[in-house]
């Protein structure tokens, strides 16, 4: 899995309709929420805002230690599965975690129909996350030892290690 620091943003019209995507760092859904109600008060008049996450739940991980991910995606009125289901396939084809890409689309006047909904809502995505520095994430665990002195020099070693 791999998380992307910082936020991006990218544009590019199809057949008069202006896209308009945003990728930001999320580690909950409060923080989802939060970038929603921000854009949505950014662009009142847009027509769709559609958006996908992925977020690793480190308070719930599995027999070897995995984490549950939490993945989510909506179209916000275009047609089932045309917008927020291609945008999570790219955050999930990239095993991208802890970030959601926002679309925001202005309706230019021509329908793009299911196939062109969906390739453009793809290519947004994509269009975003090209220039983006992929991170290997890294579950870490904070632990505490209780030993005799005698044994520290040892266990340090055994650290600086591994």
């Amino acid at each position: 899995m791999y998380v992307i620091s910082g936020y991006y943003f990218n544009e590019f019209t199809i057949k008069g309709s202006l896209f308009k995507v945003y990728t930001f760092e999320v580690n909950n859904i409060i923080d989802v929420k939060e970038k929603i109600s921000q854009l949505e008060n950014k662009f009142p008049d847009a027509s769709h805002i559609c958006y996908a996450y992925r977020i690793c739940n480190i308070n719930n991980l599995d027999l070897f230690y995995n984490p549950e991910i939490i993945e989510f995606s909506t179209d916000d009125g275009e047609p089932s599965g045309t917008a927020g289901k291609p945008i999570l396939n790219i955050l999930k084809k990239n095993k991208i975690v802890n970030r959601a890409i926002f679309v925001i689309r202005y309706f230019g006047g021509t329908k793009l129909g299911i196939p062109g909904l969906i390739e453009s809502y793809r290519h947004a995505s994509e269009l975003v996350l090209k220039d983006t520095e992929c991170k290997e994430w890294i579950l870490l665990k904070k632990m505490s030892l209780k030993l005799d002195y005698k044994y520290h020099k040892t266990i340090d070693r055994i650290i600086y290690n591994y």
